[in-house]
Formats: structure tokens, C-alpha cells, sequence
């Protein structure tokens, strides 16, 4: 998470040094997709089609549940 984070900020930085004007929120989110989806395709590229499948089953087994997990960090529309 913290290397993709990274990887968004020094995007975002390298597209700004090229612009007069700033980047809009829309456009950071742009930018935040894109580098998401570009991590998810190497993930899956090295680590096989299924890793987050496989991942998600683990989790499950010990009793997490990515759902449930979701709905408590937005609860009363704050993160926690």
C-alpha cells in the first residue's frame, strides 16, 4: 500500500512538472486509478491470476472478512 501510494505521488508530481495550472482533484483521481490498476496487473502477472481470490479465501478461513472490515473504517461516514 505504502509503495503504491508512492508510486501515485511521484505520478502525480511527474505530470505536474509538465502543467502551468494544477491538477484538479479529478485528475488525481485519475491518476490514483491508473496506478492502482497498473498494480493490480503486476501483482497478478507475478504472482498468478488468483492471488487476490486466494487471498480473500485465507482471510476468510481465519475469520476476516473484507466486507465487514469496509463497513467499520467508513462508519458514520468518517474514516477510522
Amino acid at each position: 500500500m505504502a509503495i503504491r501510494k508512492d508510486i501515485e505521488d511521484l505520478t502525480a508530481s511527474e505530470v505536474q512538472r509538465f502543467r502551468e495550472e494544477l491538477l484538479t482533484p479529478e485528475e488525481l483521481a485519475q491518476i490514483k486509478e491508473d496506478v492502482m490498476a497498473f498494480c493490480i496487473i503486476e501483482i497478478r502477472k507475478f504472482c498468478g491470476e488468483d492471488i487476490f481470490e486466494r487471498k480473500n479465501e485465507e482471510l476468510k478461513a481465519k475469520g476476516f472478512d473484507k466486507k465487514k472490515m469496509k463497513a467499520r473504517l467508513t462508519q458514520n461516514g468518517k474514516k477510522k
